[in-house]
């Protein structure tokens, strides 16, 4: 995996950093960015699918986000032993966020859960 600034955890054999983008539609929704590396020999599950994904409102409203995937390109997948991968996903969202958080430990499929949450303007 490579150097990432973002918030960072480490689940099991699976080393993650997630970190926020700049919006990229017109809409402005929340885009994070995913690295992730397996830090052992043998493959391990990676869902990005699976997780739990929570937006808060200046506020204090929480809401429930689910990613963007008009294809249903996002599902489980296996990454192999000491091997690493990224993606970027948009959150749509009616309301204007201050910080975006994920359960990290849902990604490996581990329990309980390990919330990341990331804040910045990039997020509105």
């Amino acid at each position: 995996m490579t150097r990432s600034s973002g918030t960072r955890a480490t689940i099991g054999c699976l080393d993650l950093a997630i970190t926020p983008r700049a919006p990229v539609s017109p809409e402005r929704y929340p885009v994070l960015a995913y690295e992730f590396g397996n830090r052992c020999d043998s493959p391990v599950v990676v869902d990005l699918a699976a997780m739990p994904v929570i937006g808060r409102a200046a506020d204090g409203q929480s809401y429930a986000l689910a990613p963007y995937d008009p294809h249903g390109e996002i599902r489980e997948a296996v990454l192999d032993g000491r091997s690493y991968g990224s993606e970027r996903i948009a959150y749509p969202s009616a309301v204007e966020l201050i910080d975006v958080c994920v359960d990290a430990a849902a990604i490996a499929r581990h329990a309980p859960a390990q919330w990341l949450c990331v804040m910045t303007d990039a997020v509105r």
